[in-house]
């Protein structure tokens, strides 16, 4: 893919094509079963027959194997993935992570992918092409991770109405939110609002598809002058299973699908100043996205930690949240401004405001805008080149020749952190 946000993006863009594709190659053949194209090795033929097999038995799983004949396809098992699966539409292909899936959860995962090809072919494609706001990035991103949960959830309930419980009591593992509000009427709509109820579901969501690529973008993004885009609901309705969900764009309109933790819109508002930095325009869209309210809710508190947490893991930094070489960077600016909206969870949580930490998280703001201004900002470079009386006392052309090379430095320092950043992901 190249772009950060399809490394954490499985769903919607592929990760590295020609490294997975020279990866399967290596010691799989392709070939049908069950008319879908498959790519795998000979010791995996049995497991894969009988997968397929699984979702001949019930009308979703029919669905979904209609849709990968049709469009053809290509599934393969691949246990280096760092998810449990993934469909990469530059290359249709299907993955499914082995290691990290038995029989039962593997068969509603690739009723889930199944749905993102569907997706697709439905119009969802055309949305990639479009450089979205972050609140249009949001809802779209979360909309087709909820509706394919939804196609897999009532492919596991149709096959408990056939006596197989596992592959329910698999997905309910990890979607009790979604489950629970399921259960009340035995209904999708209801479900489908049940995802973003889902703490754990939500937060991890904001990690991988926001706050990660975010961060890479702030890099990577600098020589692209694309215009924003915004969506209103209407415009993935078609591609996200609206016809089954009641009141689907006012849903969508609301707090509850939109609202995000305050470190996630952190990290949007830090991207938008590197934007703003690069003479690009403002997303004027993050100042209007809500925030998730932690007041006397344990579970959104402990979701929003380790949210915070694991980002500092994949993102290298020691056990006390501190970037290890101590200088001023892009991700030291990072971990000034989580631990502060860490602090102010913390107050939120109890119904107080730490004011220190809200000064704390402002000075933060501040000093990284300054901070990536000098360092990308073409008014500072300008007006060395204008004004030889500077603070410094060297000559323009001196100060200029800093400047590049403070820039050259900087450079290199982001594009070590996206070598990492890609190695987590992958």
């Amino acid at each position: 893919m190249p772009s950060l946000k399809a490394l954490f993006s499985p769903s919607s863009k592929p990760l590295n094509d020609d490294k997975l594709s020279s990866k399967t190659e290596e010691s799989s053949e392709l070939s049908t079963i069950h008319g879908v194209q498959v790519r795998i090795r000979p010791l995996e033929k049995e497991k894969v027959e009988k997968l397929l097999s699984s979702l001949e038995e019930i009308p979703t799983g029919r669905k979904a194997l209609e849709t990968l004949k049709k469009d053809k396809t290509t599934l393969t098992l691949d246990s280096s993935l760092g998810t449990k699966g993934a469909y990469y539409p530059n290359i249709n292909l299907i993955a499914l992570n082995d290691s990290l899936l038995n029989m039962d959860s593997m068969k509603f995962v690739l009723v889930h992918e199944a749905r993102h090809r569907e997706q697709s072919m439905m119009g969802k494609n055309k949305i990639y092409h479009k450089n979205l706001d972050a609140a249009s990035d949001l809802m779209f991103g979360r909309a087709i991770e909820a509706d394919a949960d939804v196609q897999a959830l009532q492919a596991c309930k149709e096959w408990e109405a056939l006596g197989n419980k596992g592959p329910l009591k698999e997905f309910s593992q990890n979607r009790r939110a979604m489950i629970e509000a399921y259960n009340k009427n035995n209904s999708l709509s209801d479900a489908f609002k049940g995802w973003y109820a889902d703490e754990l579901t939500t937060a991890k969501y904001e990690r991988l598809y926001c706050i990660l690529p975010c961060i890479s973008k702030m890099e990577r993004s600098f020589n692209r002058h694309r215009p924003l885009s915004s969506l209103e609901p209407s415009d993935i309705a078609g591609f996200c299973g609206a016809d089954r969900v009641e009141g689907f764009e006012e849903f969508l309109n609301s707090p509850q699908a939109r609202q995000v933790h305050l470190h996630t819109k952190t990290i949007f508002e830090l991207y938008n100043m590197t934007r703003v930095a690069n003479g690009q325009e403002t997303d004027p869209s993050i100042q209007n996205i809500p925030l998730r309210n932690l007041k006397n809710n344990p579970e959104a508190k402990i979701q929003a930690d380790a949210s915070i947490a694991e980002t500092f893991k994949s993102l290298g930094f020691n056990s006390h949240m501190e970037n290890t070489d101590g200088k001023e960077s892009l991700l030291s600016y990072i971990a000034q401004a989580l631990k502060a909206a860490k602090k102010i969870n913390a107050s939120d949580f109890n119904d107080l405001r730490d004011k220190e930490a809200e000064k704390e998280l402002s000075a933060v703001k501040n000093g990284f805008s300054s901070y990536i201004k000098r360092i990308f900002g073409k008014t500072q470079v300008n007006a060395s080149l204008t004004d030889p009386c500077q603070k410094s006392g060297k000559p323009a052309a001196c100060q200029s020749a800093d400047i590049k090379m403070e820039k050259t430095l900087a450079a290199k320092k982001r594009s070590l952190f996206c070598q990492k950043v890609d190695k987590i992901s992958r």
